[in-house]
């Protein structure tokens, strides 16, 4: 019997577009409780932890630019993942 081959090739989309709206509004979130005057007994930790969510936020940006097709305009899901992995 004679070997028979098929080749097949699967395409994967994802529309970034609501992604990257909620990261911007939680960017502006976070700079909003940033300058906003907290009343707390621990203001210090409080705005650590304000930066650190602005901080990883960034980088979720930054790692989702990164992880985009120029060509295509689509989320390359495994390049994504690779990121993630690198930063941590």
């Amino acid at each position: 019997m004679a070997n028979k081959r098929i080749d097949y090739v699967i395409g994967f989309n994802a529309d970034t577009s609501k992604l990257n709206t909620a990261l911007k509004e939680l960017q502006t979130q976070l700079n909003s409780l940033a300058q906003t005057s907290v009343a707390s007994a621990n203001l210090t930790t409080s705005i650590t932890a304000i930066r650190d969510a602005k901080q990883a936020a960034l980088e979720l940006n930054s790692i989702l630019s990164k992880s985009i097709n120029i060509n295509t305009g689509a989320l390359d899901i495994s390049k994504f993942a690779s990121q993630l992995k690198l930063s941590g």
